[in-house]
């Protein structure tokens, strides 16, 4: 019963390590379950397959939230260090006309 719980939040959103998460997130989980349940039932499935599909779901959600979350932090990294390996790129305020059109004055 207890893992079905945990599933059932981490599915909407609350993380394991804690601090993010909402209600509604948790309870819409808890509805994503119940419907796979019912599901199962009306394929006239056995029982164990609940549990196991609720785990085969657990499982995928946190190997996907894992690596949102490391694929988040680098981009963080990323974006926080970007100053310090690429020179800053200057724009030109005014554009030089083409040198062709420079020549072109001179000769008429």
């Amino acid at each position: 019963m207890e893992m079905k719980a945990i599933a059932a939040c981490v599915l909407g959103g609350v993380s394991l390590l804690g601090g993010t998460g909402t209600l509604l997130g948790a309870v819409l989980g808890a509805w994503f379950l119940t419907q796979i349940d019912s599901v199962l039932v009306l394929l006239r499935l056995p029982a164990w397959w609940n549990d196991f599909i609720s785990g085969l779901v657990l499982l995928a959600v946190l190997v996907i939230d894992g690596r949102l979350r490391r694929a988040l932090a680098e981009r963080i990294k990323r974006q926080k260090y970007a100053r310090f390996r690429e020179p800053p790129v200057r724009k030109r305020t005014h554009p030089s006309p083409p040198p062709s059109a420079s020549r072109r004055g001179a000769t008429e």
